[in-house]
């Protein structure tokens, strides 16, 4: 029996992750507008960076798995990997620019890294100017009504 009324089945299963991941694109939201109003202070903004780019990185990680939750449970596709979820993102239509994608999943890639004040600097202006945030709004706003 399927159904959104069953707890634990297929509709529930997907409610649950999407509201896991709609908290995780909060955080983000949050960390953006906190480092956007403290990034002015030189004694916060190394830990300011850090936890933007941190909350950026897991919110990707999630949008990730939650594409290859739904290619698998509503599509029978299987994506066993971020580059297979992106591809089936845009072969659906849920982004338009896949190139920005890869460049995305390499800077969550590369975000271990986050040790280093210029890697996290140049992580930071890229997800606030260099339209990945943006990117992820947007494919946020097609899940949350897919």
């Amino acid at each position: 029996m399927q159904g959104s009324n069953r707890v634990g089945g297929p509709s529930g299963d997907k409610q649950l992750k999407l509201n896991g991941l709609l908290e995780e694109f909060d955080d983000l939201k949050r960390s953006i507008r906190v480092f956007k109003k403290y990034s002015s202070n030189d004694e916060l903004i190394d830990s300011l960076r850090r936890d933007l780019v941190v909350s950026f990185a897991v919110t990707v990680e999630h949008v990730l798995k939650y594409i290859a939750f739904i290619a698998k449970t509503e599509f029978f596709e299987n994506c066993p990997h971020s580059k297979d979820s992106i591809q089936f993102a845009f072969r659906r239509g849920w982004i338009s620019d896949e190139r920005i994608w890869r460049h995305l999943l390499e800077v969550r890639n590369l975000t271990v890294h986050v040790y280093s004040r210029s890697m996290s600097a140049s992580f930071a202006d890229k997800i606030l100017s260099g339209g990945y945030y943006e990117e992820l709004e947007r494919l946020m706003d097609v899940l949350s009504h897919e």
